[in-house]
């Protein structure tokens, strides 16, 4: 048996507005499917024995027509719980009375299977608590009662059984067999319903806790990305797409002092809270480790030891790029782990140099390695530093082709000249047009335009 479950009272109102509500619905289709059989019964009758047929029985049938339309225009106003179990009980006395008319007609006749599939349907098809089935119960038996004592029971021959040969208690007792099996059911699935009822609103309030702590994350997560910026040295904007409201890419930059920019973007394998955690603790050690060393190479050499350390076994890992711009000498010295390469555009010949990986993904090497990735390269004042994570480059079209590296550097060509901010917002323009569905992965972009 199902142990019978409270409706704690913060959820009462909605649970009683639930019920109104399948209350209403199930009362339609009690209505149009009794009125339906009635009218089929009587429509096969008339084709199969049309001797038997007689048009008094239209008689009982145009009540619970009439009745039926009345309940389902009545049922459209409805409002509380209590309106709709009175319509329900209302309905149910129409194929009752249309029982006992039968027995006017057809006095020889005599059939309590009607009646109990009555009490079995509207008992199933209703969704009745204990004490209103009481009712239901009550109104079969008194339906019973009246159909016996409409006519003759000596005159009518039934076979003996188990409970003997008296028509009125054989008929009694086989409706208390219904009732009982009624109330069974019903209290079984009213425990179900409202234990059913219970979980699903504590997983709603449960989910939505949750997602009012993913937008609060998520706004924590947005302050550790910075705005775009324009200096004396250099046009900088940043352009950040999660693809949920936190994700694992991230970028950051600062002058060190007037003519040194240090860069870093990054992407964390995976997605979501996992990704965003490991983010939020890498912006907090970089910022620590730019304190200690403004050399690239040993900045991410130091990040890798941080993250083997402690992300060890969680199978969380990073690529990365880190350099300095030196505006004086015009270089750039710069760091790749495993990071697709980066681009710099050339303003005066058009051409684009890459920034490749020179090591795997931070957190993968050893942490006693004692070489130091770093490489140093030239560049001209008004070139184009193009930075971004690989989402850029594995969204795909309709055909399941991947924007790639080849379709990026044609972009880069053609909006050399963009104003500042403009390359960003014209490239998420591009992706956005190119892209079949959604976007698959967080996209982050960072472009530092030089000035010349």
């Amino acid at each position: 048996m199902s142990q019978k479950v409270d409706i704690p009272q913060s959820y009462q109102e909605e649970y009683i507005a639930q019920r109104t509500r399948c209350f209403k619905q199930r009362i339609d289709i009690l209505c149009y499917t009794i009125t339906g059989f009635f009218i089929l019964s009587l429509a096969l009758t008339l084709i199969l024995t049309p001797g038997g047929f007689t048009y008094q029985k239209i008689y009982p049938l145009s009540v619970l027509m009439l009745g039926s339309g009345y309940v389902i225009f009545t049922n459209s106003k409805v409002r509380t719980l209590a309106q709709a179990k009175n319509l329900a009980l209302l309905f149910t006395s129409f194929p009752l009375i249309l029982f006992i008319f039968g027995s006017v007609y057809e006095p020889q006749s005599f059939n309590y299977a009607q009646f109990i599939l009555s009490l079995f349907f509207i008992s199933l098809l209703i969704p009745w608590n204990v004490d209103d089935l009481w009712i239901l119960i009550l109104l079969h038996f008194a339906a019973w009662w009246i159909y016996c004592f409409s006519r003759d029971l000596s005159v009518i021959k039934i076979p003996p059984t188990f409970f003997g040969a008296d028509p009125f208690a054989n008929g009694a007792i086989h409706i208390g067999f219904a009732a009982a099996m009624s109330l069974i059911i019903c209290r079984e699935e009213n425990a179900r319903d409202t234990r059913n009822f219970v979980l699903l609103k504590d997983v709603e309030t449960k989910s939505q806790i949750l997602q009012d702590e993913l937008e609060l994350a998520a706004r924590v997560h947005k302050t550790l990305i910075p705005q775009s910026v324009t200096t004396a040295k250099a046009d900088i904007a940043v352009t950040y797409l999660p693809l949920s409201g936190v994700g694992g890419d991230y970028g950051k930059f600062y002058f060190l002092d007037e003519t040194h920019l240090i860069f870093f973007i990054s992407d964390v394998t995976g997605h979501g809270v996992p990704a965003a955690l490991l983010v939020n603790r890498l912006h907090a050690e970089f910022q620590t480790l730019v304190r200690e060393t403004k050399e690239p190479g040993i900045l991410l050499k130091k990040l890798n030891y941080f993250i083997q350390r402690d992300f060890k076994d969680t199978n969380l890992y990073m690529t990365a790029v880190c350099g300095v711009i030196d505006f004086e000498t015009c270089k750039i010295i710069y760091s790749n782990y495993g990071h697709p390469p980066q681009y710099i555009y050339r303003l005066r010949n058009s051409d684009i140099l890459a920034l490749g990986a020179q090591t795997t993904l931070l957190g993968v090497d050893e942490i006693d390695s004692g070489v130091v990735f770093q490489n140093e390269i030239a560049y001209q004042k008004g070139d184009v530093l193009f930075l971004f994570t690989d989402g850029v480059l594995e969204i795909t079209d309709h055909k399941g082709e991947e924007y790639g590296s080849g379709r990026l550097k044609a972009f880069l060509g053609r909006c050399r000249s963009e104003a500042f901010e403009g390359m960003n917002q014209r490239l998420v323009e591009e992706l956005k047009s190119f892209k079949t569905g959604d976007f698959k992965d967080d996209i982050f972009i960072l472009s530092i335009k030089t000035r010349a």
